[in-house]
């Protein structure tokens, strides 16, 4: 085994140096994807309870995407939003009746 040179030392703190900055910059990277993926509002499962349609005051529709894995019916009341599944037939029924 043969030793370093000095030359050879240098260049290995160099390369410890870049590579902790990139280190860095991946770690501010993770920070801000966590930040943006925390703040993202998505149905994360679906409410089992059918809700009345005389509650209901609006809708959104959530598609699969990267940060959100299902597809939901978003129904907006005045207490907030609750998450339903598309393929309930009285989801769909109500969806067709707010349009």
């Amino acid at each position: 085994m043969r030793g370093f040179l000095p030359h050879e030392l240098c260049q290995c703190r160099q390369f410890g140096k870049l590579s902790s900055s990139r280190r860095d910059v991946l770690v501010i990277k993770v920070l801000l994807f966590s930040l943006v993926q925390t703040y993202t509002p998505c149905c994360r499962r679906y409410s089992t309870t059918k809700l009345p349609f005389s509650k209901i005051i609006g809708l959104s529709i959530q598609t699969d995407r990267e940060m959100c894995h299902i597809n939901a019916i978003i129904f907006h009341t005045h207490k907030g939003k609750v998450c339903f599944n598309p393929a309930s037939n009285w989801v769909m029924d109500y969806v067709n009746r707010l349009r």
